[in-house]
């Protein structure tokens, strides 16, 4: 068999308007066939934009490239001729994304004597052709053929129609009255002719982020505006404000297809949290580096002189040491009195670690942390205090 397969680059040009959309669009695969001989693909490319915006006008699908769909066109154009039809659905890779593909579109293009092309069009039943395979047993003296009747018999074929190619008026019509007229009753049936409805966002400030089904779908601009391209069903529409000054508003919207649906913003602004936040910051802080300097004073506890009996404890009554007897090279110059250093090194460091800790898991970035701030203290002084009468 002598086919050429235009290989198609995609370049998605077309765009309805500059409204924001959700762009919920099921890909339609489509293949450009020319038996006998070679065609530039960048002919192929015009072809193939033209299809696409014609498709756009009043559908829910998006051509896609044979190279994105993932078709072997090396295989199709070794198959043999009687097994053509199952070739081509075979070729399609099965989608695991919630839109699907369900059709493979062919267009084949045979040259004339006129320099005009006949053009000939036929959508695949892609579904229905996976249900005659697995009902099809493999092994049958007849399978091929019967498979391939099968397919022939869900597939849609569009009458042919003569064009010069060099006319975009007339390839564009020709490409509308295909998927508005011809294939419409396949799309219909799978719910992508007109498939969608709209959502209406009103009386939202600027600069909100809008996620719909937790998607992040764009930013309100301060006026309504309307969300297309919206399939129906229900769905979660969020509005978050980034910068805190409004509560987030999640609302579950019906969206019907062909109709536009009001959704009302009825936002509440956030308390001021004053400076809160700077004290929360200031508390975690603090607490880090009264923790770090208690921690210092332990070390130095520990470390100040290598006799045991000045490091921790005094030999003669068995308390810790305080600063004057780290400090001297004779403990007994001391009078006893004074701060003791180890108790308040592991003290400090348990105030600190409590206003860092609390500030950090507990409460919100408006709430004062006066809890944990006390916390410390209490924390603090009870560790120091226990420690010295009990030694």
């Amino acid at each position: 068999m002598s086919l050429s397969l235009l290989v198609l680059v995609l370049v998605s040009t077309f765009i309805r308007d500059d409204a924001p959309s959700l762009r919920e669009r099921r890909p339609l695969p489509m293949i450009v066939v020319k038996p006998g001989a070679s065609s530039s693909a960048v002919f192929g490319s015009n072809l193939f934009r033209t299809a696409e915006a014609a498709l756009f006008a009043r559908t829910g699908l998006a051509l896609e490239a044979p190279e994105k769909s993932g078709i072997d066109l090396n295989a199709i154009a070794a198959c043999p001729t009687s097994e053509l039809l199952a070739c081509y659905a075979r070729s399609v890779p099965e989608s695991t994304q919630r839109l699907r593909r369900k059709h493979l579109l062919v267009v084949t293009l045979f040259d004339r004597a006129d320099k005009k092309t006949t053009v000939s069009s036929l959508l695949i039943d892609l579904e229905a052709a996976r249900a005659a395979r697995e009902s099809i047993f493999a092994g049958d003296q007849d399978a091929s053929q019967r498979l391939e009747d099968a397919i022939f018999e869900r597939t849609t074929r569009a009458p042919e129609k003569v064009l010069s190619l060099g006319d975009q008026n007339a390839v564009s019509t020709y490409f509308k009255h295909l998927f508005e007229q011809q294939l419409r009753p396949m799309f219909e049936a799978t719910g992508d002719f007109e498939p969608y409805g709209e959502i209406e966002l009103a009386g939202a400030p600027p600069d909100l982020e809008i996620s719909v089904d937790d998607d992040l779908f764009g930013s309100t601009t301060g006026r309504n505006m309307t969300l297309r391209e919206i399939r129906p069903r229900k769905v979660k529409v969020e509005l978050r404000d980034p910068a805190g000054k409004w509560l987030p508003m999640v609302r579950e919207i019906e969206v019907v297809r062909g109709q536009r649906t009001l959704f009302e913003a009825e936002l509440i602004a956030t308390a001021d949290p004053g400076a809160a936040p700077a004290v929360r910051k200031a508390a975690f802080w603090g607490g880090i580096g009264v923790a770090a300097v208690g921690a210092a004073l332990a070390i130095y506890a520990v470390s100040a002189a290598p006799d045991a009996e000045r490091v921790n404890l005094e030999a003669t009554n068995n308390r810790f040491a305080t600063f004057c007897e780290l400090s001297q090279d004779r403990p007994g110059a001391c009078s006893g009195n004074g701060v003791r250093v180890a108790p308040l090194g592991y003290s400090m460091m348990l105030g600190g670690g409590t206003w860092a800790a609390g500030t950090a898991l507990f409460g919100e970035e408006a709430d004062w942390p006066w809890v944990q701030v006390v916390a410390g203290l209490v924390a603090g002084a009870a560790a120091y205090t226990v420690s010295t009468a009990v030694n």
